[in-house]
């Protein structure tokens, strides 16, 4: 599935076999290259995650771009998960 078929909200699951929301679309402040295209996480089980919808970029700017609680979200790119 490429990233034009999700929509925020769409659930998904990961290879492992873990499911959660996508609550964000679209390029990421961290990422190493700034015009790629992620997906924003919010899993079910709250420990998969690595953060609360937020990164901090090189400078050290805090970009939030959805909410979940600490450690229950992620960036993906959208081919490493399924619909």
């Amino acid at each position: 599935m490429s990233s034009t078929s999700f929509m925020v909200g769409d659930r998904i699951r990961d290879g492992d076999g873990y499911r959660g929301t996508v609550r964000y679309i679209g390029p990421v402040a961290a990422a190493k290259k700034k015009d790629e295209t992620w997906l924003g996480i919010e899993w079910d089980e709250s420990s998969r995650g690595k953060h609360d919808g937020s990164c901090t970029d090189s400078e050290g700017v805090i970009h939030k771009y959805f909410l979940c609680l600490d450690n229950s979200g992620s960036f993906v790119k959208p081919n490493k998960v399924n619909a």
